[in-house]
């Protein structure tokens, strides 16, 4: 295989610029790529009015998979085979030392929903002086606009649409999503902070903030934890992306047998002893996998 790593000398801090750069550029390219590619196929107002209820379904599908498999994955990819000689391997894609930590991330991920339900009901129901109303009513509104994009996704028939929006919601962002946020950015960030704690913090807030979700922030901030842990923990990135695909496949499901009215009250959880419990399972998972691997770490934070 060719080597295209031109930047493997680098200083570290130069290699995370050099991430931020990668992902920026992708992110405005891509974007302006596919628009091009769409008013070949959808008319020019459709391609330039923005997001409403008319948008055609078809056109935010092809859509979101171009942002999660370039942006997402692409600048993934493209990073690691500039900055490293073994780029797949430099992103945590490689075999899983011990077959039990496939399956532990994934019941952390299980166990740590309530409590990331609870912080998301918790984060919408906080009350703000009257100063401060105006600007919250807007990050509601940006909040409600993602909302209702995501539930033109999902408020659909069969088992045929069921399956289909389980590999386009499911299995596409949590390979795309964990190559960028933990094979990339914790990689990344691991050549300038030697603590692993850190880094995975620094990654779940990083992971969570690219969503631009203001209420939600706090609920995705938990679940990259878990992801993070679970990369750094099992020294591949498989476990990380199983446990993401369980994560978004449970939400997929759960909507679809909902009465689907309302895509934040579906599968939500308001017993705090329940969340209390819950949230201690997966954190004795966390120190389960922890103590399973402590002596052979493959990604050394």
């Amino acid at each position: 295989m060719p080597d295209f790593s031109i930047f493997k000398n680098t200083k570290p801090s130069q290699k995370f610029i050099i991430l931020l750069l990668t992902f920026l550029g992708f992110y405005l390219i891509v974007p302006i790529f596919f628009m091009l590619i769409a008013m070949l196929v959808w008319n020019k107002d459709i391609v330039t009015g923005g997001f409403t209820t008319e948008t055609p379904l078809n056109y935010l599908i092809y859509l979101q998979f171009f942002t999660q498999l370039f942006v997402f994955g692409g600048a993934a990819l493209f990073y690691s085979a500039i900055i490293e000689p073994k780029p797949l391997s430099s992103l945590g894609i490689k075999a899983v030392t011990k077959q039990k930590l496939l399956l532990i991330p994934a019941l952390s991920i299980l166990f740590v929903i309530p409590l990331s339900s609870w912080i998301l009901q918790m984060s919408l129901s906080v009350s703000v002086s009257e100063s401060w109303q105006p600007f919250m009513d807007s990050l509601k509104l940006q909040e409600d606009l993602s909302n209702n994009l995501m539930m033109r996704f999902l408020n659909v028939n069969g088992i045929g649409w069921l399956l289909f929006n389980l590999f386009f919601l499911a299995v596409i962002p949590a390979i795309c999503e964990e190559l960028l946020f933990r094979g990339a950015l914790i990689g990344s960030l691991n050549l300038i902070i030697k603590n692993k704690h850190v880094v995975i913090v620094l990654s779940a807030i990083i992971f969570s903030a690219i969503h631009m979700q203001f209420f939600s922030f706090m609920s995705r901030f938990a679940l990259g934890l878990v992801l993070g842990y679970a990369y750094v923990y099992s020294g591949s990135i498989i476990p990380a992306m199983i446990a993401h695909f369980v994560n978004n496949a449970i939400s997929v499901i759960t909507f679809y047998f909902s009465d689907r009215t309302n895509i934040l009250e579906a599968g939500s959880f308001v017993n705090p002893w329940f969340v209390l419990f819950s949230s201690l399972i997966a954190l004795l998972m966390m120190v389960w996998m922890q103590k399973i691997h402590k002596d052979e770490y493959k990604i050394e934070v």
